[in-house]
């Protein structure tokens, strides 16, 4: 069986260092907090993740304007190519 644990868990930890202990910690994965509201360089947590031989179980999308993305808006289309990134770097496609 395999753990996994969301990478923020309430530390003030950087987000290189939280990989660390999640997986100092026997974790094998993490669940991604996919926005900026704790950490600048949330892009970059797939990368750290590997790093620290975690493998990313799932991302967990913004919420914030989440209803954006089912509007035929500018809004909605900047939603949606904010979460292109996202899946590019977790499915490398």
């Amino acid at each position: 069986m395999k753990y996994t644990i969301v990478d923020y868990f309430g530390y003030n930890l950087s987000s290189q260092g939280r990989m660390k202990s999640i997986k100092q910690a026997g974790f094998d994965g993490v669940i991604l907090l996919w926005a900026d509201y704790f950490d600048e360089d949330y892009k970059d947590f797939p990368k750290y993740a590997e790093k620290e031989g975690l493998y990313v179980e799932n991302a967990h999308a913004p919420y914030v304007q989440a209803n954006s993305i089912w509007e035929d808006t500018i809004a909605g289309i900047d939603y949606h190519r904010s979460y292109d990134s996202l899946y590019k770097r977790l499915f490398c496609i």
